[in-house]
């Protein structure tokens, strides 16, 4: 084989190299956006939305303050979105949208003190359907603040607590690598960490996540 014959091959074999590698990159990305949830079909969340009444949930059983004991048969009064009262014996205007709770519970909203919601919405749906009504996001981004505002102008879902992203301090090619791959912030010099943690915290961030 003469060496104009295996300098042609060469070119072939590294063109096809650049080639598949440049498939395979495609490919880890995709898969990477997956586990994330990128790709999940996003719910229509205001199907869910509905207009605000006053409500009285009545003959419910409601658990007690100090949560030792269950107090049967009480009623519920909620006045423009805040629980005003909780009696046995509380006259319910005419006006009031009325809930039976005869042998039903009723009990605080729960909190899920450590999450991840990655890149999908829906799961603020589903934390609610599961009597979740506040969350603290662990490895936040500008996607959560701003569902976490969006909620806060009226959009369903619990409240959200977000974190700043996990923050480590690696090597450059670790920390291209783990950004990609993990979503995570690298500080590669002492004197960056005060703007990068400024950086959070003037975007809204609730608070600073540090990692390993």
């Amino acid at each position: 084989m003469n060496k104009k014959t295996i300098k042609t091959w060469l070119k072939r074999l590294t063109l096809f190299s650049l080639i598949m590698s440049f498939i395979t990159y495609l490919w880890v990305d995709y898969e990477i956006d997956h586990l994330w949830g990128q790709h999940t079909k996003v719910v229509d969340h205001t199907q869910f939305n509905s207009q605000q009444e006053d409500i009285a949930i009545m003959h419910v059983n409601v658990l007690s303050p100090d949560g030792n004991k269950i107090i049967a048969n009480q009623t519920v009064i909620i006045n423009q979105g805040k629980i005003t009262s909780i009696d046995s014996h509380t006259h319910v205007p005419n006006t009031y949208k009325i809930i039976d709770g005869k042998n039903k519970y009723l009990i605080p909203g729960l909190i899920d003190s450590h999450v991840h919601l990655w890149q999908s919405p829906n799961d603020l749906l589903l934390y609610l359907a599961n009597g979740v009504t506040h969350i603290r996001e662990l490895n936040g981004s500008d996607e959560h603040l701003q569902w976490k505002q969006e909620i806060k102008d009226g959009r369903i879902g619990p409240n959200i607590f977000v974190a700043s992203s996990r923050i480590n301090s690696n090597g450059l090619l670790t920390s291209w690598f783990q950004k990609w791959a993990m979503k995570i912030t690298s500080i590669n010099a002492f004197n960056s960490a005060e703007s990068i943690v400024k950086k959070f915290a003037d975007s809204g961030y609730d608070a600073i996540k540090t990692y390993t």
